[in-house]
């Protein structure tokens, strides 16, 4: 089950590329084929902490920029009335759509980044569970 669960952290962290923060250095990999998966995964936790921070506050710019967009269209429809055409809601339309697109990617990037979380929370989790047995073992 432990050799499963670091083989998921170690592919997690090789396919994070195009984060230069969370992607696992030359050193890490090397510590990885050590088999310190616990310290490498405790470095990484503040890390994403901070993008996932970060990502919430993106994520709120872009609900009060959307919820922006649906007032602007509300307005537009008290403004022109009944005999509104698509042309006189296009730049409220076009602005809450892209606003929706990037909420839509911010909420894919925070589930990408909870779920490195828990799986760096999940394998210093069970280092230490595994340390403990060995210790047991060794004592017995």
């Amino acid at each position: 089950m432990y050799e499963e669960l670091f083989s998921r952290f170690t592919e997690e962290f090789k396919s994070s590329i195009e984060d230069p923060d969370l992607h696992l250095s030359y050193t890490d990999r090397q510590r990885i084929k050590g088999g310190e998966y616990a310290e490498v995964a405790e470095k990484k936790l503040p890390a994403l902490e901070r993008r996932i921070y970060w990502a919430k506050a993106n994520a709120g710019v872009a609900a009060a920029l959307l919820a922006f967009g649906a007032v602007l269209t509300a307005l537009s429809l008290v403004e022109i009335g009944e005999g509104w055409t698509l042309e006189e809601f296009f730049f409220p339309l076009f602005f809450a759509f892209c606003m929706g697109i990037a909420a839509l990617g911010g909420m894919w990037r925070m589930m990408k980044l909870e779920r490195q979380r828990l799986l760096c929370e999940l394998v210093a989790a069970y280092s230490e569970e595994e340390a403990v047995e060995d210790e047991e073992i060794a004592a017995a």
